[in-house]
């Protein structure tokens, strides 16, 4: 796998806070950037992977058949939709 090079412009104090965290670690910046965008990459496709998982295993109607269970009232006058 090669290495893309990009240019990302950051404001000052969020540079800052990411050379003291880079130090703190014992990486460079562009080391700490590189691997907590992996970090991120990781954990959305995790969550994806997860909530797709969740989709599949339910049936359809399983919503309805837990509504069908409580009581039919009408809605108060502060219910939010």
């Amino acid at each position: 796998m090669s290495n893309a090079v990009i240019s990302v412009e950051l404001e000052e104090p969020v540079m800052h806070d990411a050379t003291e965290i880079a130090a703190k670690n014992g990486m460079s910046v562009a080391g700490w950037i590189a691997s907590t965008i992996e970090d991120r990459l990781r954990d959305e496709r995790l969550t994806a992977e997860f909530y797709r998982r969740r989709a599949s295993g339910g049936e359809g109607n399983a919503l309805l058949d837990v509504l069908a269970k409580g009581p039919n009232l009408d809605p108060e006058p502060d219910d939010v939709f």
